[in-house]
């Protein structure tokens, strides 16, 4: 590789790690995300009492809250939620912005919705906890179990660092391109080099010389 390339080739590198932040900070920086809470509650009927229950934590929601959110994700519910809040989303773009989660040994479901627009993420994100606060109740029945909505707060930035990491990758995608461009002039350099040393002697060489003249 001669100085020209590498120089060429660290260019380009630079070119492309610049490209390649300036459009993760642009693709992240507008994504704003939302989180509403459900917190299922139930308890027995009374006069019968069922080992099943715990306080707060019925055995039965360990085995349901994996189908939740299946339900969530589903056409039907999805539509629902659109249409009853008017959101500006199709379903497919409510089913991509949604993640569903559970933390682990608890009756809460959380709903997260990503979205450029956090005034809409807020909304969906409530309006998702609401309609299943109303689908639960009817698919659990004749269970006891009610559905508490903690609304969504207002919306903060789903990588409130993307702008830092992004700085701190490129750093090191960039020092890394020139570490390997140095390396490789320095390979090239060698051959070059070692091709203009004279011949090594393999021997001692005696040289004689010898006067002749006339003797008188």
């Amino acid at each position: 590789m001669t100085r020209r390339a590498g120089v060429l080739l660290a260019i380009v590198a630079a070119a492309l790690v610049a490209a390649g932040g300036a459009a993760t900070v642009i693709a992240q920086h507008d994504v704003h995300q939302a989180r509403a809470r459900a917190v299922l509650v139930a308890s027995p009927p009374p006069g019968m009492p069922n080992p099943g229950y715990a306080p707060g934590v019925p055995a039965m929601f360990a085995i349901a809250i994996d189908s939740y959110a299946v339900l969530v994700e589903s056409e039907t519910f999805l539509r629902r939620v659109i249409d009853r809040r008017q959101l500006p989303m199709t379903t497919a773009e409510l089913r991509a912005a949604t993640v569903v989660s559970s933390p682990r040994g608890t009756t809460i479901v959380d709903f997260d919705v990503r979205s450029d627009n956090p005034v809409t993420a807020r909304r969906a994100a409530t309006a998702i906890a609401d309609e299943f606060a109303l689908v639960i109740p009817e698919l659990e029945r004749p269970t006891p179990i009610t559905v508490e909505v903690l609304a969504a707060p207002p919306a903060h930035p789903a990588f409130p660092h993307s702008t830092l990491r992004t700085i701190v990758l490129a750093s090191i995608a960039a020092a890394t391109a020139a570490a390997a461009v140095g390396y490789g002039a320095r390979r090239s350099r060698a051959p070059a080099e070692s091709g203009t040393r004279p011949p090594a002697r393999t021997g001692r060489t005696r040289t004689t010389a010898t006067i002749t003249g006339d003797r008188s």
